[in-house]
């Protein structure tokens, strides 16, 4: 490998001007097709003028061949606009105590300004129907007219006249419903707000979306400009302190930000066109947890071959065998730590979650495209700079670099009482992983502050907490002599099988085989009853069929959500595998040898242990108070493990490939196992200490983002993120710290310590696999044979950059 990535970082070099303009014009093509794409947030317009989605293949999140995903389907065949998979939004009215106490809303003042509120939202874009909650439902609705306190599926007013709420279905997904559709429904609360009429607002259409991000006056995709920038500065400034030099630390930078954006606007131009994803990005965690990876590891791969660079020209070498060097000695780094990178995103698609797949594989695309402009765009761009990326060289540097060998030699001398209370710190953080519980957060579990939150409150003290969270029932009675009738035991039955609060009259297609009817629980929606329930419904569709003649499913988007829930749970195991399979199999191609792969993969378990535990604690423990906006005690979302424990190994395992390509380096050329685990230690301590902060710094950019922590325009950011999101940047920081600090630089180097020379062993070397720690091409007449890179003073500006800065 290292004679072909030598002649490609010679060839890029060389003929540096058409590797510039070919990456321009891949970057102007991708913008370009991008820019095509409907616009960001839209939908587009059907002939009769009804909005319909512009993409469906890969909406919200899904179970691929699960009972409500298939459920939703035949509905979305036979009766289109019921609402299964539809967004939908609640707008909950409520009169407080200073109102008095006879007050009620169907006095005729405050029935007036709820009438306007309905007219309003039934003008609103996107909109399909508006229930009604005096009596009835709106056109083709699924519920049936809601006496005082029952309430229907669409509408209803509590016994005592305080409380009522409507339901809004749109025509689209909530993933592509649009910033104006979502301010129209804010807005249509006017008139109820102005009769002194409270209004709180929840439902799928509002996920994840603070209020406030639809009620300033930023836009969206200013904002996200904003914070961009705000977040590349100082990844800019974490370089020239890494580099000591602003001409090294800008073209590092440039070309993992140029790899980035040239792969996420191929990414999203080509799922947009194949139907195979949405045309707008979709409001949940992985993309923005992506970006994070994305340029984490691109700009480590770019700050290992500039400081490859940097030293072969220190040594007064040529240029063009210099940049070719450097990406010879780095590119099997590089190259490795890329398909671990993208092995990891597209092993998300062994959980059959058609938006995880198409998420994953996506970004596996972005990863792979970064890793090319690295070993192309990089020798090419490094030649236009010339000497300039060595113009200023510190000691700050060098000082840095002592310290990381001054570390590794305490480690080697320390090794037993280091390994015992890294072992204890991880241990304490991990603690809590034995409660762990995954399942289905949901508003009652957001901040109080919050109108979802409030929403919840009230709509469960008005009607019951069953009420946030519907079920869809879908009877099949083709085969039913009487399906009026069978669809009627069928009501019975359900409702019989107890913690029921209302089951809806079944409403048929025009074929008269098929019927739906809606059933609220008496739990809410991420209480294990409501969980209970659907499980128990699903057990009797078998006794029903047999008696009924008919098939029963159930659906909507609280069976949605638990399908996914339960889904991941049972997929989490077989995830982990294939993860450490991965990590295995590249880690054996760098150290060659048995047990510096097995400690990697086992190391990497420790930091996502540790990752989960604190996960537990601070959000199903609530230890977080509501800092990111969740309050209440609950499980931990099922997404968040298996997305977390992913991104965490994927860059945990880079760190390990940095480690180990130096490690093995210094034991080719000294042949002492205890100086290779020092030096290794030495070089890797500065640019895992960069890649950490990068990724804090990203990460902890997303979390202010999606919790409106950052003031002014910045708060329309959180609109495409939420607590969800915010939890993944959090604890993503967490556990990339601990991995760096706790266990590859003081865990990691006392066991390599401990094991000394043993750690290298390998029965039969195979020869002709290569390593990452190759010290340069075979066959290249102009180079030297040279050993491990040398360190020299110019070393010292990114020593620890040096020595496989990949993250």
């Amino acid at each position: 490998m290292g004679t072909y990535l030598y002649r490609l970082g010679q060839a890029s070099h060389r003929h540096r001007r058409v590797v510039l303009a070919l990456w321009l014009a891949l970057l102007g093509l991708a913008g370009a097709g991008t820019a095509t794409l409907p616009g960001a947030g839209t939908a587009t317009t059907s002939s009769a003028g009804t909005a319909t989605p512009a993409s469906t293949a890969a909406g919200t999140l899904v179970a691929a061949g699960s009972e409500s995903q298939r459920a939703a389907d035949l509905l979305r065949r036979r009766l289109p606009g019921t609402g299964a998979d539809t967004a939908t939004a609640r707008l909950v009215l409520t009169l407080d105590a200073g109102d008095g106490a006879r007050a009620r809303l169907d006095d005729p003042v405050h029935r007036q300004a709820i009438e306007d509120v309905l007219a309003a939202l039934g003008q609103a874009p996107l909109v399909g129907r508006v229930g009604d909650p005096f009596g009835g439902s709106g056109p083709g609705a699924d519920g049936e007219p809601g006496a005082p306190g029952v309430g229907s599926v669409e509408g209803g007013i509590s016994s005592d006249g305080r409380t009522a709420y409507t339901q809004v279905t749109y025509t689209v997904r909530d993933t592509q419903l649009t910033a104006r559709a979502r301010a129209a429904l804010f807005a249509a609360a006017g008139p109820a707000r102005a009769a002194g009429i409270d209004a709180e607002f929840g439902g799928t259409a509002l996920d994840g979306v603070p209020e406030r991000s639809y009620l300033g006056s930023a836009e969206p995709a200013v904002a996200a400009g904003i914070l961009a920038a705000a977040v590349l500065a100082a990844v800019l400034g974490v370089l020239i302190v890494a580099f000591g030099s602003s001409v090294a630390a800008a073209l590092a930078l440039l070309t993992a930000v140029v790899g980035v954006t040239v792969g996420g606007c191929a990414a999203w131009v080509v799922t947009s066109r194949t139907g195979t994803g949405p045309a707008t990005p979709l409001p949940m965690p992985m993309p923005v947890a992506v970006a994070v990876l994305g340029l984490t590891v691109a700009t480590g791969d770019a700050l290992l071959v500039v400081t490859r660079y940097r030293n072969g020209l220190a040594e007064g070498r040529r240029r063009e065998e210099v940049a070719g060097n450097a990406v010879a000695t780095a590119g099997s780094v590089v190259v490795l730590s890329g398909l671990m990178t993208a092995g990891t995103l597209t092993a998300l698609s062994v959980a059959r979650v058609p938006a995880l797949t198409t998420i994953g594989l996506a970004s596996a695309g972005i990863i792979m495209i970064a890793t090319l402009g690295t070993l192309t765009l990089l020798p090419a761009v490094l030649g236009f700079a010339g000497s300039k990326v060595t113009a200023r060289a510190t000691g700050r540097s060098s000082r840095g670099r002592d310290g990381g060998e001054r570390w590794g030699r305490f480690l080697v001398r320390r090794r037993i009482p280091a390994l015992l209370l890294s072992l204890a710190a991880l241990g304490a953080v991990a603690a809590p992983v034995a409660d762990l519980r995954l399942g289905l957060p949901d508003s009652g579990a957001t901040a109080s502050e919050g109108t979802q939150r409030r929403a919840y409150n009230q709509l469960a003290a008005g009607f019951g907490a069953g009420f946030n969270g519907p079920l869809l029932l879908v009877v099949d009675a083709a085969d039913s002599a009487d399906p009026t009738a069978a669809a009627g035991r069928v009501r019975t039955a359900v409702a019989a099988l107890g913690a029921v609060a209302l089951t809806t009259e079944p409403r048929f297609d025009p074929s008269g085989d098929l019927a739906t009817m809606t059933v609220i629980p008496v739990s809410g929606p991420g209480d294990p009853g409501t969980a209970d329930l659907v499980r128990r419904i699903r057990a009797e569709a078998g006794a029903l069929a047999v008696t009924t003649g008919t098939r029963v499913w159930v659906t909507g988007r609280t069976a949605i959500d638990l399908d996914v829930s339960w889904r991941l749970s049972r997929v989490l195991p077989l995830y982990l595998t294939v993860l450490a399979a991965l990590a295995i199999a590249v880690l054996a191609v760098a150290s060659r040898s048995v047990l510096v792969p097995l400690k990697g993969v086992l190391s990497a378990g420790l930091s996502a242990v540790a990752a989960l535990g604190a996960m537990v604690a601070g959000f199903q423990w609530g230890w977080l108070g509501g800092g990111l906006g969740v309050e209440r005690n609950g499980p931990v979302a099922a997404v968040l493990p298996i997305v977390v424990i992913g991104l965490l190994t994927a860059l945990a395992t880079s760190h390990e490939l940095h480690l180990v390509a130096r490690s093995r380096a210094e034991l080719l050329r000294t042949g002492d196992p205890g100086q290779a685990v020092v030096r290794g230690t030495a070089d890797a301590a500065r640019a895992v200490t960069a890649s950490t902060i990068i990724t804090v710094v990203a990460s902890g950019a997303v979390v202010a983002a999606s919790t409106g922590v950052m003031a002014g325009d910045l708060g329309a950011l959180a609109a495409p993120a939420g607590p969800v999101t915010a939890s993944i940047g959090l604890v993503l920081a967490f556990g990339v710290t601990v991995d760096a600090f706790v266990v590859r630089l003081t865990l990691g180097a006392a066991v390599m310590s401990l094991l000394g020379r043993a750690a290298w062993w390998l029965p039969r070397p195979p020869d002709h696999l290569p390593a990452a720690a190759s010290p340069g091409p075979a066959a290249s007449p102009p180079l030297p044979a040279e050993a491990p890179t040398p360190v020299s003073a110019e070393a010292g500006t990114g020593a620890g950059a040096g020595a496989g800065a990949s993250v």
